[in-house]
């Protein structure tokens, strides 16, 4: 087996080169660097069974859902990668951290992270995506903050590691002369 650590234009053409050296490919395994539309695109067809992993989000959840909608229609495009809602997250907890400490800088953010992702009381104000305002209006009025993002809850424990996380196991199949990614299975 081979596992391709590479971003989508180097790993389709190291397996192009795998395949003009070798004539085939074993089996394959990437990730999200190399799991995409444009790596598709220009892939050879021999991928077809590729598998890999894929930070994303049920695509179920409500927060998803409501990003989605969003997003389309502000872009105009589809949301058609579950990984989308994971830099969304990360720029709303860094700005809710910085409005936390009330100071913009590295340290804050690593020190406020926990506190504005997680319940520290009964009755913390929830924050969603599309609702910036509202977490600086909790902050600034001493709230406690809770930000449920599009991905997931995105809780912080104590040594700021993530208490959950959403990955899809996905697989490059074929239909035709075109390769697209199927998910096998969304894992909480």
């Amino acid at each position: 087996a081979l596992i391709i650590f590479a971003f989508d234009d180097r790993t389709s053409n190291l397996l192009r080169e795998i395949i003009t050296r070798e004539g085939n490919l074993p089996p394959l395994f990437g990730v999200d660097g190399n799991l995409t539309s444009s790596m598709l695109a220009n892939a050879p067809i021999q991928i077809a069974g590729m598998r890999g992993t894929l930070p994303g989000a049920a695509l179920d959840r409500p927060q998803f859902l409501a990003f989605a909608d969003r997003f389309q229609h502000i872009t105009g495009v589809p949301v058609t990668n579950p990984n989308t809602g994971n830099p969304y997250d990360a720029v709303y907890l860094i700005a809710l951290a910085l409005a936390q400490a009330g100071v913009n800088t590295r340290a804050a953010v690593i020190d406020n992270l926990r506190a504005v992702s997680i319940a520290d009381t009964p009755t913390p104000v929830v924050i969603g995506p599309g609702q910036i305002a509202e977490g600086f209006a909790a902050i600034t009025s001493l709230a406690d903050v809770d930000y449920q993002g599009v991905s997931n809850d995105i809780d912080f424990d104590m040594a700021g590691d993530p208490t959950s996380a959403t990955y899809q196991y996905l697989e490059v199949v074929r239909s035709g002369n075109e390769l697209s990614l199927q998910v096998i299975e969304t894992i909480d």
